[in-house]
């Protein structure tokens, strides 16, 4: 398991971008109990505040742990009638060349038609277009905010960059010195 955290300083919310070796995406969400589970009606409802989830559609590859981060928040928000577009890396999709035309990579999520790209970006994103779904994904207070978006910087800086050349590298040697920089 691999994990990307962002939290609040009482430990209410997490947000965590799961990768499974082999596995699909699962309903995995932590919710604090006084959360309410949102129904399709309480989506067209935000739809009006801001719009609802069937507008939504998130351009990804089952693999990413940066994809996983926006799965897990969209369904914290109770934002589960999105339509997922899985993508094909080595052969990008005309939509994911237009959305995101800087870095032509995933995630995406996209509102109305409108493009969103990064995964933080996307959660940040998400807390401001549907407050009145869900629990809030990051602290209400600027300074907490602030650490849990160093904290997620750094788990993807240091340890995703780590992971991603474990499994990428050339040999067995650059393998071997991601996977110890990784888990240092």
């Amino acid at each position: 398991y691999f994990l990307s955290l962002c939290w609040d300083r009482g430990g209410a919310m997490l947000i965590a971008a799961v990768y499974i070796a082999g596995a699909q995406y699962k309903n995995i969400s932590h919710r604090p109990e006084s959360t309410r589970e949102i129904s399709s009606s309480d989506d067209m409802a935000a739809g009006a505040a801001g719009g609802g989830s069937d507008e939504l559609k998130l351009l990804g590859v089952w693999v990413s742990p940066f994809v996983h981060r926006v799965q897990v928040a969209l369904h914290l928000k109770g934002l589960t009638g999105y339509e997922y577009a899985e993508e094909d890396l080595t052969n990008k999709s005309d939509l994911l060349l237009a959305s995101n035309p800087v870095h032509t990579k995933v995630p995406v999520l996209l509102h109305a038609g409108k493009p969103v790209c990064e995964s933080m970006l996307i959660v940040q994103y998400l807390d401001e277009a549907f407050p009145g779904s869900g629990p809030a994904l990051l602290p209400a207070d600027p300074h907490d905010r602030a650490v849990a978006r160093f904290w997620a910087a750094y788990a993807d800086d240091q340890f995703f960059a780590s992971w991603i050349k474990a499994f990428v590298g050339t040999t067995d040697e650059e393998r071997a010195a991601a996977t110890e920089a990784a888990v240092a």
